[in-house]
């Protein structure tokens, strides 16, 4: 629904890259990036607000605060933390 309406959908997490390519594929995200530090989502979000993006980051709360922080718009989702913390891992 975001891509019909024009928007571009990315996925960049810290987690392994088989995990990451399952997950976009199911959501049909063609633009991945995984095994991403804070600081590497942070440049991330930074290079794309340069070329003039606006950014909306959603975050699970791990690790996300600087991103979350530095996007146009952030939501956390509630409980997320604790949720990926008791997750399934690849």
């Amino acid at each position: 629904m975001l891509r019909r309406q024009g928007l571009a959908v990315e996925l960049c997490s810290g987690d392994s890259s088989e995990a990451v390519q399952a997950f976009a594929s199911q959501l049909g995200i063609s633009e991945q990036r995984a095994r991403q530090l804070p600081e590497q989502k942070l440049a991330h979000v930074r290079q794309l607000q340069s070329d003039g993006h606006v950014v909306a980051m959603v975050g699970d709360g791990l690790n996300d605060a600087p991103v979350l922080a530095g996007a146009d718009v952030s939501l956390a989702m509630a409980d997320g933390a604790a949720l990926a913390q008791r997750a399934r891992t690849w």
